[in-house]
């Protein structure tokens, strides 16, 4: 079930966290810049995979935020929709490279702002849970900045992940149960 996959996003360890998307980043460096399309719908793929550590993770810990706090889940998934179609496209069409001037640079800003809102929403939300409150930005930036720095950071975000796994598990917070 889905409730069993968010269990699981929560109490792997952060060195399994690393080691997956290590292994996704290091083959997708080193052995898939074959000029084919197979090798374009591999990297396309493994971006996805990687995207998808960042949009679970939202996901998940937005089903345990505190009763008074909101935020908006179909925002988030929207942008992560625009980022892997824009990547996807990029990959798939012109080469891994788009360059976004003129009028297209209005839907790029977008898609930037949108690969922000993959790192910013995990963050925020991870901070909400733990504090019990609506964080401002100087309260999330360090763990927003621990999710764009993944090779280090997955080592600090990861057991505060683990801590809400067990407060679940203890039924020590404070959310919707539905």
């Amino acid at each position: 079930t889905f409730q069993s996959m968010d269990n699981w996003l929560l109490k792997v360890k952060h060195w399994q966290i690393f080691l997956f998307l290590a292994t996704a980043y290091y083959l997708n460096q080193h052995y898939l810049r074959i000029d084919s399309l197979a090798s374009c719908y591999i990297t396309t793929t493994l971006m996805v995979l990687y995207l998808g550590w960042y949009i679970l993770l939202g996901n998940t810990l937005y089903q345990y935020l505190p009763r008074k706090i909101s935020y908006s889940l179909i925002w988030f998934l929207t942008s992560a929709l625009s980022v892997i179609a824009t990547f996807a496209a990029a990959t798939m069409l012109f080469d891994g490279q788009i360059i976004f001037t003129g009028l297209a640079a209005i839907p790029g800003l977008y898609v930037f702002f949108a690969a922000i809102h993959l790192l910013w929403f995990p963050a925020a939300l991870l901070v909400a849970i733990e504090t019990k409150e609506k964080p401002g930005f100087s309260q999330y930036a360090g763990t927003l900045l621990q999710l764009l720095f993944w090779p280090i950071g997955i080592w600090f975000v990861q057991p505060r992940l683990n801590r809400v796994y067990n407060a679940i598990q203890s039924d020590t917070l404070d959310y919707p149960r539905s």
